[in-house]
């Protein structure tokens, strides 16, 4: 396609943008990087054509004055899907990012997450997916949870893994938890929910073919599994849901499909119409796909998909030729098309709408900013929230963290009344607000714009259980709550699922852990008043371990550290420890050194998330752990630096006042999370621990430098006699 800009092909990232934000290194990290970034300011210097790229000249005079800029994101996030929240928020998570150099090296991707609120115009950090993901794909699930799965990322400049696992997003807690894993690792695939609120993923590539995948999968948010349909006919790189509840799958070149969700089975429609292209794949009102643009920018013919006859039928031409552009279907039934890149033009602002009563495209003002790949999402209010992309911006990158809310033309705002809002202000709908007065003596303006007595929200704090308490059994949940008028009840939540309400001080609840299943759980506790007001408490993240196994460890309260208490073949420390303090994870009860007697270090990078997080003996026979027995001990860690960062091993036999000794020191060769083994053979003793230290840049020792980038973490385990 026609690009002022350099296209980066193959495995290995262009290193041809060089903008970074974040805190200074130190010295000697700013020594290895100091070469890097010398050897770049060249190649990365943008020519005057790459600063400049004309725009097409039918919307050269078009007035700005429909889009204004909005807070600009953290992290610049191009070509990745944005999802609007069930509360009019919008999630965008992963990513690629090639301004930043000092990222890990061949790791310019994310598995950061940030929410924009309409409601103020910014953007924030929001949890972490668990794995890095670019080119995934995500859809907002009917309990409002959002699937994220697929993509891919760089384990080095030279290899990349594609993911087969999934993800979910809770936005009422912000984190992220695994679901079950698709079939097929792939990347660039497409997905849209399904009229019973499964999710149809299918296409992308891998690394095993450069070629198009044929293959689909569906997954059910009731039992959190894949199920893989027919084979595809042919690639897929658009889909549609049609009202029928089947799916229209579209790519340039090759023949149109149905997905028969009753048959599970995809079906062959015949070749687009000729010379038509497939950049702009919209569902319009009236259950028929609009299809616009491509070949490489040059294609302005469109067309319409008829889901009652299976057919393809002319409508009007665009104005502009667009590939990669932002599509999005306004509350109107109008379609909006903007940016993207158009032969012998580059990168455009231009907007265009089209109107299906007439069949026509018109020109709209432009957008702020010159964009392609980029985030288009209709917000409650109806306006777009167009977000980041590649363009030309200042110093040497040309990708952009900038956004901004283009406000259609034809919106009509509404009221006061309409909204039923008698008080305060709020949004008319066309990116505006409406003042509706104020309330009389005595009342207040309550969130939902009435006026009421009480619009004070309570307040709630979760006071039992503590964070990382292990828990078995029926437990008791404790919370306080006050209102400046009254408390009507509390409601309990394990993550977004109600557990029950309280309505006496002091509330509280028995939870049943056993139905709750083993692993993490997040409780919250929820106050509500008579005016309908709520505060919910800050969330705590608990274990529940019913199911008892030798190789598990649970956090021992006495000792502070996880703790195996039975002897067995292995002990893990699961996910216990995984992260650093409150900075990387956050990690459950840290330090998780023995006593608390040894904090980690506060110190992070921007995007070099250093941490010990996993620890394992196990024997190398299956028999219990034992002294004078052959052990494999392991440590997980993700190291930003090879050197001079270090793993250090070290033991004890005294829980009380460990006298820790070194037993290996491990040099890592290269930045990533990976793994370190260790053959050991245990000395006597009936119970011991062991502490992996992460020693970034300092004297060898059990306890590392608490201002710096240190981990220290500890594991007990037991032994027969």
């Amino acid at each position: 396609m026609g690009h002022p800009l350099p296209i980066c092909q193959g495995a290995m990232p262009c290193v041809r943008h060089c903008g970074r934000e974040g805190n200074p290194m130190n010295n000697r990290r700013n020594d290895w990087l100091a070469i890097g970034m010398a050897c770049l300011l060249q190649a990365c210097t943008p020519s005057p054509e790459e600063s400049q790229p004309p725009e097409d000249s039918a919307f050269r005079q078009q007035s700005q004055a429909a889009s204004v800029a909005t807070g600009s994101l953290a992290k610049v996030r191009a070509q990745i899907p944005h999802t609007r929240l069930l509360d009019g928020r919008v999630l965008v998570a992963g990513g690629m990012e090639f301004n930043d150099i000092f990222l890990p090296q061949g790791k310019p991707y994310h598995a950061t997450a940030e929410l924009y609120d309409p409601k103020t115009g910014t953007w924030s950090f929001t949890g972490s997916m668990n794995q890095i993901r670019d080119l995934a794909t995500a859809e907002r699930l009917a309990n409002g949870q959002v699937l994220v799965a697929g993509g891919h990322e760089n384990n080095t400049v030279q290899t990349r893994t594609v993911h087969a696992t999934a993800e979910l997003f809770d936005p009422a807690t912000g984190t992220w938890s695994y679901t079950g894993s698709m079939a097929w690792p792939r990347y660039k695939a497409v997905s849209v929910v399904l009229g019973d609120g499964r999710v149809l993923v299918a296409g992308g590539v891998n690394l095993q073919s450069t070629t198009d995948m044929l293959t689909a999968e569906v997954y059910s948010p009731a039992t959190g599994s894949w199920t893989s349909t027919g084979a595809l006919g042919a690639k897929v790189q658009r889909l549609a849901l049609l009202p029928d509840g089947r799916v229209l799958g579209v790519a340039a070149g090759v023949n149109a499909q149905v997905y028969t969700p009753a048959t599970n089975a995809w079906t062959s429609l015949g070749a687009l119409p000729t010379g038509q292209g497939t950049e702009a794949v919209v569902a319009l009102a009236d259950g028929r796909v609009l299809l616009a643009g491509g070949s490489g920018g040059t294609v302005q013919k469109s067309s319409l998909f008829d889901p009652t006859t299976n057919t393809f039928t002319a409508t009007g031409s665009m104005v502009t030729g667009r590939v990669n552009p932002g599509a999005v279907r306004l509350p109107d039934g109008t379609v909006l098309v903007s940016g993207g890149t158009s032969s012998g033009t580059g990168i455009l602002s231009t907007v265009e709408r089209y109107t299906p009563a007439t069949g026509t495209w018109s020109a709209d003002a432009p957008m702020l900013a010159i964009r392609v790949t980029h985030g288009s999402v209709v917000l409650d209010s109806g306006a777009v929230l167009m977000s980041s992309g590649s363009g030309v911006s200042s110093g040497y990158s040309n990708q952009i963290k900038s956004c901004e809310r283009y406000v259609s033309s034809s919106c009509v705002p509404t009221s006061c009344t309409s909204q039923g809002a008698a008080c305060g202000t709020v949004s008319d709908g066309c990116g505006g607000t409406l003042s509706c007065g104020t309330c009389g003596s005595g009342l207040t303006c309550s969130a939902s714009n009435a006026c009421v007595s009480d619009a004070a929200p309570p307040t709630a704090a979760l006071t039992a259980p503590g964070t990382g308490t292990p828990l078995t059994g029926t437990v008791t949940l404790q919370a306080t709550a006050s209102d400046d008028v009254a408390v009507t009840h509390v409601e309990f939540f394990d993550g977004t699922k109600s557990l029950g309400t309280s309505s006496t001080a002091p509330y509280s609840l028995a939870w049943d852990t056993v139905a709750a299943g083993d692993g993490n759980h997040t409780l919250v506790a929820r106050a509500y008043d008579a005016a309908g007001n709520t505060g919910t408490s800050t969330a705590v993240t608990v274990q529940v371990l019913n199911t008892p196994s030798a190789g598990v460890a649970a956090y021992d309260s006495v000792y502070k550290a996880p703790r195996c208490t039975v002897a067995g073949a292995f002990c893990d420390s699961g996910t216990l420890l995984n992260g650093r303090g409150t900075i990387v994870g956050p990690e459950l009860n840290a330090p998780n050194t023995l006593n608390d007697s040894c904090a980690d270090g506060t110190n992070m990078w921007p995007s070099v998330p250093e941490a010990i997080h996993g620890l394992r003996v196990a024997t190398l026979d299956g028999s219990p752990l034992a002294p004078g027995k052959v052990v494999t001990i392991q440590v997980s860690a993700y190291v930003g630096m090879p050197a001079p960062a270090r793993i250090e091993l070290y033991t004890t036999t005294d829980l009380a006042n460990p006298a820790w000794s070194l037993i290996y020191r491990f040099a890592p060769s290269t930045n990533m999370l990976q793994t370190f083994s260790l053959k050991y053979t245990l000395p006597p003793g009936p119970i011991r621990a062991i502490r992996a230290r992460l020693n970034s840049d300092g004297p060898a020792g059990p306890c590392g430098y608490v201002g710096g980038q240190d981990d220290q973490d500890d594991l007990i385990f037991a032994t027969q006699p």
